[in-house]
């Protein structure tokens, strides 16, 4: 079975985030691709300590220029290219 690969090309940028739940958030990319994920794993010191409350994580924040999720407060950032990787490579509900 193939499975179609998807690339993050120069006109494709985040557009939007909402926090859903604790540690995930729904994305919005400029081609309309939307999804939940679950960043819990990601939001963690090296050792795996997470890095920040559910309240910390709340308040992210869309960087547009960077194309970004921030969060100041912790000094985290997720790029949308590894999210837009995972949005993309999940099966079909």
């Amino acid at each position: 079975m193939s499975q179609m690969q998807i690339t993050y090309e120069n006109s494709i940028h985040l557009t939007a985030v909402d926090v859903v739940a604790d540690y995930s958030v729904r994305i919005t990319f400029s081609d309309g691709v939307t999804s939940v994920i679950d960043l819990r794993r990601r939001f963690v010191h090296p050792g795996g300590k997470l890095l920040g409350s559910p309240a910390d994580f709340a308040k992210v924040r869309l960087d547009v220029k960077s194309d970004s999720l921030v969060w100041d407060s912790v000094d985290f950032h997720e790029h949308g290219e590894s999210l837009y990787e995972d949005a993309t490579s999940r099966s079909p509900a």
